[in-house]
């Protein structure tokens, strides 16, 4: 989200904030200033929703006529989806237009975006990519600049000081990137599969790197929640210090500052953890003063959602992820009923993380070192070659198999975490007996359904052709087209036997990974943090189904219906995109031949193979570590005392 004056009308950018927590710095504020301050700026946000609902709506409906799909003719009957990936060509071919050659053209661009000179060494920066033929497309790095404009906000010794005591870390004093870990810590893997990646590419850079500190997180999940007020306050300050001083005055700095060979002994207690009363309360109070979210009372978590849902698909993920506007996802997703790791932080620290729930948390985004393993089968299924199965040679079904991660849940709440609920909307015989309840009790009380079905996912909406056939055969056509199981269900929390489970999910065997490329359609949702899997999928010729409340380094250079499909975090769409996809035999289930679905084979290859070369193109690890490199240079010069006269002139004098 912005919070300085918002210019853009999708109200999903208004959630990316940056990083991290509350204002430590000692500036006198002008209270009535800051009052007037928020309260335009809580304007602005409802300027910008309504805005975005007159111009752009978030979710597509099906058009009137039937949902065959057609020609791209704009004609009554072309399914939503059809229209869709028609319009995400036109938003690729924008992201793709601008090639950028030379050291000139990215400063000039860098100064046009970001307003401000670029930092110190960024034409080595330039011609590192280049040598790895990775681009300097501008817009590839918005990420970077969503993270740390707060940080302009904050006093550079304040994040110097953090950073050299946070517990563990990569320090690069003299070029040389080391990983320092405290003497409270163990060595565990997330200090050798995890930082043996991120030095590995730093290390990689043959240029000077500057002396900086990186506290790094060493959980899955964001760490860093800070209350919207104080992050507005903090963008405040960045606005005021954004510009771009006369390339010929001599106070202009193009070096970077040198820290101590040994960091000085941390203060005692100086950064400060919540334990929440409720993740949800911290979810809220990240979000504007006028989102629905601050505004309106969240469902009970013991309320189901029996109404059939509407036959809407997302025009893209990033309003899927943007909680501020969705309360009803407080029932839909574990980060927000029982997040594995209770503790995090109010104050804006500079934590560098994998991910982040998008508008609420505020940490640095790492390319995860996860996609930077490549000879990792667990999330890789192993060599290039073994993810290139020919489309041809693919069973024609979704598959999903793996663990049941994703948070702490116990009896009362299991049925609203995403991966139970994925694998219940993929398993014919949970859906076949809904549906036979459902056809009994149009309006069913919620205890009669716990002792019969799972019964947690929304009821697709009656458009579908399974639905209209007569007997309905939802469960069978969900039989033949999804595959679904969940590896050891019963071990839901740590040291803990979730008996519960037992009834509604059996346990499968483990797959390797490699065979689920055998398959066409590859749905992904999150497990206690981002989907360590996600990479490898869009690197391979089975189509990315994606539900996710993270956002990750590249979040930024993939068009959705391009490069994958975006699924709505309710999973709501689940159905439609499966029947468009996938076909309804109307012959194959005795139903009515009208009620025929054609499948739409040839679309799905086509996203699935482009995804896989932009991938090839834009997300290797070479490509990582470019952007490891800038996000480096950057922060290295917000944590410079003398950061508002550093920059980069060399191609202006």
């Amino acid at each position: 989200m912005r919070y300085e004056l918002p210019s853009s009308q999708n109200p999903a950018e208004k959630g990316f904030r940056g990083l991290v927590t509350s204002q430590k710095s000692r500036v006198r504020i002008n209270i009535a200033a800051i009052s007037a301050l928020l309260l335009l700026l809580g304007l602005c946000y409802v300027r910008v929703v309504l805005r975005y609902v007159q111009s752009s709506p978030p979710l597509i409906h099906y058009a009137s006529g039937g949902t065959n799909g057609g020609s791209i003719s704009g004609s009554v009957g072309l399914h939503p989806i059809s229209r869709l990936i028609h319009s995400a060509k036109a938003e690729y071919e924008e992201l793709n237009r601008n090639a950028i050659m030379s050291v000139g053209q990215a400063a000039k661009a860098y100064r046009a975006k970001r307003g401000r000179h670029p930092p110190p060494d960024f034409d080595k920066w330039v011609h590192f990519a280049l040598s790895k033929r990775s681009s300097v497309n501008e817009m590839f790095f918005d990420q970077i600049y969503e993270d740390l404009e707060p940080f302009w906000g904050k006093n550079p010794s304040e994040l110097r000081v953090f950073s050299t005591m946070w517990h563990n870390s990569i320090s690069i004093r003299g070029g040389k990137p080391v990983f320092r870990i405290g003497p409270e810590r163990n060595s565990t893997y997330f200090h050798y599969g995890w930082i043996a990646p991120w030095l590995t590419a730093l290390r990689d850079i043959p240029f000077m790197l500057p002396d900086v500190d990186m506290a790094l997180n060493d959980f899955d999940e964001a760490r860093v929640f800070v209350p919207w007020e104080e992050m507005a306050y903090h963008m405040h300050i960045a606005k005021q210090n954004r510009h771009t001083r006369n390339p010929k005055d001599m106070s202009i700095i193009d070096t970077y500052s040198t820290y101590p060979t040994e960091p000085k002994p941390p203060p005692q207690e100086f950064y400060k953890w919540t334990q929440e009363e409720s993740k949800w309360h911290r979810t809220r109070r990240a979000c504007p003063p006028d989102s629905p979210v601050r505004n309106r009372e969240v469902h009970d978590i013991g309320i189901p959602h029996f109404v059939p849902t509407k036959e809407t698909y997302m025009r893209n993920l990033t309003f899927s992820k943007y909680v501020c506007d969705q309360p009803d996802l407080f029932n839909f997703h574990s980060a927000f009923i029982r997040p594995d790791v209770p503790v995090t932080t109010k104050t804006l620290y500079p934590i560098f993380s994998a991910s982040k729930i998008a508008g609420v948390s505020n940490d640095i985004l790492l390319p995860p070192a996860m996609y930077m393993q490549p000879e990792n089968a667990q999330f890789t299924g192993g060599s290039a070659e073994l993810r290139r199965v020919p489309w041809k040679d693919k069973h024609h079904k979704a598959f999903w198999r793996g663990s049941n991660s994703g948070g702490n849940m116990d009896q009362d709440t299991w049925r609203y975490f995403q991966r139970p609920r994925l694998i219940s909307m993929m398993n014919g015989s949970q859906v076949e007996a809904q549906e036979r309840i459902v056809a009994e009790h149009p309006e069913p009380e919620w205890p009669y359904f716990g002792d019969k079905v799972a019964f947690n996912f929304p009821w697709p909406h009656d458009s579908l052709a399974a639905l209209k056939s007569s007997p309905t055969t939802l469960g069978a056509w969900v039989n033949s087209t999804a595959e679904a199981g969940m590896r050891n269900p019963e071990n839901c929390q740590m040291w803990t036997i979730c008996y519960w489970l037992t009834p509604f999910f059996r346990q499968v065997e483990n797959m390797a990974m490699r065979h689920m490329f055998e398959y066409k359609y590859l749905p992904d949702v999150d497990g206690f943090a981002y989907s360590g899997r996600y990479n490898s999928f869009l690197d391979s010729t089975s189509l990315p189904i994606k539900a996710t409340v993270y956002t990750e380094w590249h979040h930024s250079r993939l068009v959705p219906w391009y490069h994958f499909v975006p699924m709505d975090n309710t999973m709501r769409d689940w159905w439609g995109i499966m029947e468009y996809f996938a076909g309804y035999n109307a012959t194959e289930f005795d139903a009515d031949e009208s009620l025929h679905r054609e499948a739409h084979d040839e679309e799905a290859e086509t996203i699935a193979l482009q995804g896989m070369e932009w991938h090839n193109r834009h997300l290797r690890i070479e490509d990582m570590t470019v952007y490891m490199y800038r996000l480096v240079l950057e922060y290295a010069r917000i944590c410079d005392d003398n950061r508002e006269r550093m920059g980069y002139v060399g191609d202006l004098q």
